[in-house]
């Protein structure tokens, strides 16, 4: 990536993971003529480039290579990256970022948090991410250790032994993992080093108690309003003696160089405590959206005084109070945030109809009964050919990041419409979260055991009726729920599992017979180990 910059070229992030079809969708979008990859994904970069485009595998680059510097003159305006996110269009949209836009967020980073080389900071997301840059600029650009963390791999009770391992000073992780990462922390654990948390997506007072158990007086946790447009916008720094006054923590005063402001429908400024759209004044905003003119001039609008800063018109809604605090309130489109990720859902309402036997769909985000999000899929199908929710999802799977894929699945004779024609989501039937939304029947646990890690899987997902051999996938588990279930099963039965067991099409019926196995290995070790002390107080036998 730094060598990227330094010839005066920009980036565009591909997530591996991600599905092909969307891979190519980007990749078409920016007609790229280089592709930079590694051994370990170099059969996926053959797939996406046709005869035009150039590979160049790093690990088969000659270690005797030119390293001069070549000292080019780059301007601050250069194209620096392109981000992709959600688009509104059913297409994903590419953010413009320049060179200034990313040094002044190092320069934030490091007066804000004091960042040096003594720091070990810590990645857990993937570098295709937009937030990522937050981390891995300011700490390379600065001396600092950047570890790289896999935690889908080694599941929420390695965190904490990672952190202590790592000697990580600087937290960046999603909001959801980071609440989940704190129901398992026990007295024992102790992280003196660490001196930033940071979440990403908007946490409640509840956490802030919480952590204030477990983190030292010198850790800080960190409230921002952040989008690819914008880096981020404002900051709200909480130590152990600042007081939460309502449930939800505000994301705080506008950083530096970054003016934050109200507008209403008409676009006039809002007074204090007055509801209205979030707009950020700054010189330090992203370009605009790759090949989409339009959509540009839409959201960024020139400052009224002439100057050379812009306007970027968020989408969000927010409050503002009398000592410049911000709250933020939610979003003033339909665009939803699900795992911290922004959703456009007709994104996936587009995707749904190019499959043969749905006529009409529409995707909202519904709270279950914690309050937490789930996209939920509303479907008129063909008279003649309903198709199975089992084949929806791994159509869908092909096609979009995980957390895009609808939890639920209702299928209508048709859907709700006002008087103009359109469809009236406000009269969309509710969730039944009692109800399985699966093609094959319920079958109940057996043993005590499955019994058992039924009620773990129950306390998780947000569907009460779930057999004994109901996929996980199917239920509309994700990653993150699949290491609250495997923290759950160590602390109920002491079994230390792998979340991937519950990514690999995985039902209470098969964990229960990997448990079983697991407890049979166990069991095998201790008598081995008693063998093995017999034979060493028989004098004759050593």
């Amino acid at each position: 990536m730094l060598g990227i910059l330094k010839t005066g070229k920009a980036y565009v992030p591909l997530n591996p993971e991600a599905p092909l079809t969307r891979l190519n969708q980007i990749f078409s979008h920016i007609e790229s003529s280089l592709i930079i990859t590694d051994h370990q994904n170099l059969s996926l970069a053959q797939q996406l480039a046709d005869e035009s485009v150039m590979i160049i595998n790093i690990n088969q680059i000659d270690s005797n290579s030119c390293t001069d510097n070549l000292g080019l003159d780059i301007s601050p305006t250069t194209l620096f990256s392109i981000y992709y996110t959600s688009g509104s269009t059913g297409q994903p949209k590419g953010v413009m970022r320049d060179h200034q836009m990313m040094l002044h967020r190092v320069y934030l980073e490091v007066n804000n948090y004091k960042v040096n080389a003594n720091d070990c900071i810590a990645q857990l997301t993937s570098s295709a991410f937009s937030a990522s840059t937050a981390v891995i600029f300011p700490t390379l650009l600065n001396g600092s250790k950047l570890c790289l963390g896999n935690i889908l791999e080694g599941g929420l009770n390695w965190l904490s032994k990672w952190i202590i391992a790592e000697n990580i000073t600087v937290l960046s992780l999603p909001v959801m993992l980071f609440q989940e990462w704190l129901e398992t922390l026990t007295e024992a654990d102790i992280f003196p080093n660490i001196r930033y948390i940071r979440p990403g997506g908007k946490f409640y007072q509840r956490d802030v108690k919480k952590a204030r158990k477990y983190l030292s007086n010198n850790c800080f946790l960190v409230q921002q309003l952040s989008a690819t447009e914008i880096s981020s916008a404002t900051q709200f720094i909480i130590n152990h003696n600042t007081e939460i006054k309502s449930n939800t923590v505000p994301v705080g005063y506008p950083l530096e160089d970054k003016e934050v402001f109200l507008i209403d429908p008409q676009g006039e400024k809002v007074g204090f405590n007055e509801v209205g759209e979030i707009a950020i004044k700054s010189l330090y905003l992203a370009l605009g959206y790759w090949r989409n003119p339009e959509l540009t001039r839409q959201k960024f609008l020139p400052s009224p005084d002439g100057s050379d800063e812009r306007i970027y018109l968020t989408g969000d809604l927010g409050k503002m109070q009398p000592d410049g605090c911000l709250e933020w309130l939610g979003r003033k489109d339909f665009m939803v945030k699900i795992r911290g990720y922004r959703v456009e859902p007709t994104e996936v309402e587009d995707e749904l109809l190019l499959i043969d036997g749905i006529t009409q769909a529409v995707v909202v985000a519904v709270p279950d009964s914690t309050g937490e999000q789930h996209l939920a899929a509303y479907i008129v199908p063909r008279k003649t050919a309903t198709p199975e929710i089992k084949m929806i999802r791994a159509f869908l799977a092909e096609k979009l990041p995980s957390y895009m894929i609808p939890f639920k699945f209702i299928f209508l004779d048709h859907l709700p419409a006002n008087l103009n024609g359109k469809i009236d989501r406000s009269k969309l039937p509710p969730i039944n979260w009692h109800r399985r939304e699966l093609d094959h029947p319920f079958v109940a646990p057996t043993t005590s055991l499955e019994a058992e890690i039924l009620t773990i899987w129950k306390s998780v997902l947000p569907v009460e009726q779930i057999g004994i051999n109901d996929n996980f996938i199917e239920l509309g588990g994700n990653s993150i729920q699949a290491m609250q279930i495997v923290a759950r099963v160590l602390n109920t039965l002491g079994i230390n599992l792998s979340p991937s067991i519950l990514l690999e099409s995985s039902t209470v019926a098969i964990m229960s017979t990997k448990i079983v196995q697991h407890q049979a290995e166990m069991v095998t070790d201790v008598e081995l180990e008693s063998i093995l002390a017999e034979l060493e107080q028989d004098s004759d036998l050593q």
